[in-house]
């Protein structure tokens, strides 16, 4: 997002999109598939379609409202810059101006929005040190063993 925010008038494609891009896409294919395993790994199997509903809906509306906040940033960001625009801009130029201030606000704003929420879950989230404790009565199939036979015909 840092490196996004660096985005100029006179930036290229290839100096300021195209590797964060690149980030983007291998971070995320590389977080997608541990981030599910380790949020439904530790909830009961029968509630672990509901934990994966509930991750899958909590990843669409985050991104939906993140969107939103970096949309109105770059609204309100590209509306001042037209206004401080530098004086006696070619129509083209003022445009290209407007874009890189508020594509460059946006970011700068996303990234201390994702600096926060990591931030937020590092110093919240308990992890837990040393060998996790064996389940209490599972057998090795993972179940619970076979009850205790209460006949009393011995």
């Amino acid at each position: 997002m840092l490196w996004l925010a660096q985005v100029s008038v006179t930036s290229s494609y290839t100096s300021v999109v195209l590797g964060p891009l690149l980030l983007f896409g291998a971070g995320l294919g590389l977080l997608f598939v541990p981030l599910s395993v380790s949020l439904v790994a530790g909830v009961p199997a029968e509630h672990s379609g509901a934990a994966a509903s509930m991750m899958v809906t909590t990843q669409q509306v985050g991104g939906s409202l993140g969107l939103a906040v970096l949309v109105t940033v770059f609204g309100s960001a590209a509306r001042h810059a037209r206004g401080d625009a530098p004086a006696g801009l070619a129509p083209g130029e003022l445009a290209r101006y407007v874009l890189a201030h508020g594509v460059a606000e946006a970011f700068t704003v996303g990234a201390i929005g994702v600096a926060v929420i990591f931030l937020t879950v590092l110093l919240t989230r308990q992890i837990p040190l040393g060998d996790a404790p064996a389940p209490a009565a599972a057998g090795p199939t993972g179940r619970d063993p076979a009850p205790e036979s209460t006949d009393s015909m011995s």
